[in-house]
Parts: structure tokens; sequence; C-alpha cells
């Protein structure tokens, strides 16, 4: 009799698979060394985003719509402008709607006399605004950057709105290095939940097109989130003087321009002053700015006509004879050209045709005559 051959339980191909996947991975262990850590993988945020979310600030208006929650903002404006005015006016306006506690503010005022700092403290004092200034109670405009720091490390920066008077006491703007140190600075406490607002200055000289400019490196302004310009728009009689804020930066729902006038009648107190703090209206600004413009060319529109009248008519010639009479860029006389220049006496000054290989030809805008025309030959 033939033995029958032994049973034997079915194989299950997975489990060879499974088998043969194990022993590879063993082999592969035992004779290749472990890679390194990823030097990048500890600074992950993957699995931050609640904690991130929770310190976030939405960045809805703070002062007025120039200055939003949760972000670094700079205004620059040449001395005297207002950006002081403004920013208490605002800040009062802020607290008295809710947007902010008074305690939650940090007034750094380090370019101030003594009785300036007394009439601020004045107007702070029923908001609850705390006030710093250099020299009392060991405070030191050069430990803002480690203040910022630590406040961003220990939770205490959420929530809190810092306002530095005036920038150029906290950091070099002429120093790339020291100003882009600050604006790391900044960056981590508003990361963490604050705001900044740092006031600054303008150069002497304007752009061609005669608007203001920044003083300083371009790093403040590249580190932060929003920037604005700040220009005196109008003034009359000494009584009351219309500025403008032109955004030249923005992240966020602010305004490209506003405007605000304020009072400068000699004689009223610095509170009055900033009590007369007011917005103007977009039409009444367009008016005014418009009106500022007629004034401020005047001269221009002069020496443009008289450069005409003496031939100098192609827009390259004219461009460079007015700005030599004038003692002022080519730039600047070829953005009055192009503004005066159609067909309306009401509003232009000249008119051009279009002559060969696209050059301009002006001439002076005449009254039309009207009535009969005289036959110089005719006598009376």
């Amino acid at each position: 009799m033939l033995n029958s051959a032994p049973a034997t339980s079915p194989v299950d191909p997975a489990s060879i698979t499974l088998d043969l996947s194990t022993r590879a991975s063993a082999s592969a262990n035992q004779s290749s060394p472990p890679l390194p850590s990823d030097p990048l993988r500890r600074h992950s945020i993957r699995q931050m985003a609640a904690e991130i979310a929770a310190n976030a600030q939405q960045h809805t208006p703070l002062l007025g719509e120039v200055c939003l929650h949760g972000q670094a903002t700079v205004w620059y404006a040449s001395p005297n402008t207002g950006k002081t005015l403004a920013t208490i006016n605002l800040l009062k306006a802020a607290i008295e709607a809710g947007r902010i506690a008074g305690s939650d503010v940090y007034y750094v005022n380090a370019d101030d006399s003594s009785l300036g700092v007394v009439e601020k403290l004045a107007i702070f004092e029923p908001y609850g605004v705390e006030t710093l200034v250099p020299g009392y109670r060991d405070f030191d405009a050069s430990d803002l950057v480690l203040k910022f720091r630590r406040m961003a490390q220990n939770g205490t920066a959420k929530g809190k709105f810092v306002i530095l008077d005036t920038l150029k006491k906290f950091t070099s703007l002429m120093e790339k290095r020291e100003a882009a140190e600050f604006g790391k600075a900044a960056r981590i406490f508003v990361m963490q939940g604050g705001t900044v607002l740092a006031l600054a200055h303008t150069n002497e000289a304007r752009s061609a097109k005669g608007r203001p400019v920044y003083a300083g490196t371009t790093d403040i302004l590249e580190d932060f989130d929003c920037g604005f310009t700040i220009d005196e728009v109008e003034q009359s009689d000494d009584a009351r003087r219309v500025i403008e804020f032109e955004c030249i930066k923005a992240r966020g729902n602010v305004v490209n321009r506003a405007h605000y006038a304020y009072s400068l009648v000699s004689g009223i107190s610095y509170a009055d002053r900033v009590v007369s703090f007011t917005p103007i209206s977009p039409d009444d600004a367009v008016a005014l700015r418009a009106e500022a413009n007629a004034e401020d060319d005047e001269a221009a529109i002069d020496a443009i006509k008289a450069s005409i009248y003496d031939g100098f008519c192609s827009k390259t010639d004219l461009m460079a004879e007015a700005a030599k009479r004038l003692k002022v860029g080519r730039k600047k006389v070829g953005a009055i050209i192009d503004r005066y220049a159609g067909d309306d006496l009401a509003v232009h000054h000249w008119k051009f045709e279009v002559i060969e290989r696209g050059e301009k030809r002006f001439d002076v805008l005449e009254p039309k005559r009207t009535g009969p025309v005289i036959d110089p030959n005719d006598t009376f």
C-alpha cells in the first residue's frame, strides 16, 4: 500500500509577501546606516493652527481706517504736520467706541518736552492709557526691542497696542542692520497678537511729483504691514490746516487716502486742538487738493507759458526750458504740463498736437474772439 502524503494547510500568498517585506526591511536596516535627523522638521508649525489662531488679531480698523488691529503700521510726516494730534484724537475715538481698552495701550512718548508730556498725560488719564517716557521708572528706549521679544515669548503681547512717538528714538532709520533688527522684533510682537504704530519723519526733499518721501532705508516699510505719508493739503489764514494720509503700503482693508482738519487758532490749549481734529469728506478733499495744486502750480504755469511764447514748443524743449527757469526737475515740470493740457479754458492752459515721430507740439490756449471781426483798414 502506498503511503499517502501528509496533509498540509493552505498557504496565504499575502503572508508570504508580508514576510518577504519584513525580511527585506530587516536586511536593509542591518546593512544601511540610519538617516540623519531633518534639521528643519523641529521648526514645523504644521499642527499649531489652533494656537496661532488664538493669538491672531482680526485686521479690523483701530485708528480710523489708517491703522488696523494686529498689524505694524508706520506714519511718515514732516515735523508739525499733525501726526501726534491725529494719533491722540483717533486713539480717544477708538477707546470711546470700544475698539480697544485704554489699559491695553502703551503710548511711548520719547520726543517731547516736560510740558508736552504733562499735557498728554492729562489727556490720557481719563482713558487709562499707559504712558512711557525715557528716563522715568527706569525706562530706556534702547530696551524696546528686547521688551517686544519678551512680551511675545511670555504671552503678554496679545491685545496690546504700542505707539512709538517717534521711531527715530528707538532705532536708526539710516542704518539698515539696526532698522531691520527693529522690524523683526516688531513682527514677532505682532505675530503674537500685538499692534504697533510708529510715527516717523519724511525727508525735506520731495519726490518728482511733489509728494512726501519717507526718511531712512526701506527696511522699516518692508518689514511693517502698512505705511502712510501725511502731507498738508491746505492752510487757510492760520485758522485751519487740512492734512492727507496717503497709503504707500497696505495689507488688509485700509483706505488709499484719508483727510482731516484741525484748528491752528493761536492761544487754544493742546487738548482743545486735539478736539478740533475732524475728518474731511472725500468730495471736499478732492476740491481742496485741486485748489492747492492750482496755487502751487501758479509760478510753473507762468514759466511754461512764457517758454511756449519764446518758441520752446516741443515737449522735450518745453520741459527743459521751463525746468531751467523754475530751477526744478524736468519730471515735475512734465507732470504739470500734462495736468494742464487740454481744450477746456476753465481748466487747461495749453493744448498740443502730435507731429512727426509722436512728438507733441504745444500752444497756449487763448480765449475765442467774440463779436464782429474788425477790419484794420476801416476808419472811424
